[in-house]
C-alpha cells in the first residue's frame, strides 16, 4: 500500500512538469465576434520554450470577449461586459451633452427587451431579469447604426 502511493505521489508531481502548456489568442472583428484563434503550443525542452501555432478561422463561432470597443458617428464605444451577469454598460467618449437616438435590446425572436430614447456619455442597461441567452443591443446615434451581440450568462 504504501509503494502504491509513493507512485501514485510521483505520477502527480511528475506529471505536470512535463506536460503541455497551451496559450490561446483570439482576434476579433468590430462588432465584437471572433474571427480567428491562435493555438500557441509551448513545450519546454532543456529550458527552451518552443511556439508552435495553430490558427483556425471561427467565423460562425460566436465568443464574446469582456469589453467591445468600436466607433460610431467619429466617437468611440465601449460595450462591458460581455458576457454579461446583469448589467451591462454602454459608454460613448467624447459625448458632451445627451444624443438623440436610440439604445435598444431585443432578444433572438425580435422581443424588444429594453429601450432607451436617450444617449448620455454613460449608459447602465439592466439586463438582471431577463433569462440567459443570447441578444442583440442596436445602437442608432446622428442618423448611423450599429448592431452588436450580447450574451447574458
Amino acid at each position: 500500500m504504501k509503494r502504491i502511493f509513493i507512485c501514485l505521489l510521483f505520477v502527480w508531481l511528475y506529471f505536470p512538469v512535463f506536460s503541455q502548456v497551451f496559450t490561446y489568442q483570439y482576434t476579433y472583428d468590430a462588432s465584437g465576434n471572433r474571427l480567428s484563434r491562435a493555438v500557441i503550443n509551448m513545450k519546454s525542452t532543456g529550458g527552451e520554450s518552443i511556439f508552435d501555432q495553430d490558427t483556425r478561422s471561427l467565423r460562425d463561432d460566436f465568443e464574446p470577449r469582456e469589453q467591445l470597443d468600436d466607433e460610431i458617428s467619429g466617437m468611440k464605444v465601449i460595450l462591458y461586459p460581455n458576457p454579461t451577469r446583469g448589467e451591462l454598460v454602454l459608454q460613448i467618449m467624447q459625448l458632451s451633452s445627451p444624443a438623440t437616438g436610440s439604445i435598444t435590446v431585443i432578444d433572438l425572436n425580435g422581443k424588444m427587451i429594453y429601450q432607451t430614447l436617450q444617449i448620455e456619455e454613460y449608459n447602465d442597461i439592466d439586463l438582471e431579469n431577463i433569462p440567459a441567452g443570447e441578444y442583440i443591443l442596436k445602437l442608432v446615434m446622428n442618423q448611423q447604426e450599429q448592431v452588436y451581440k450580447i450574451l447574458k450568462k
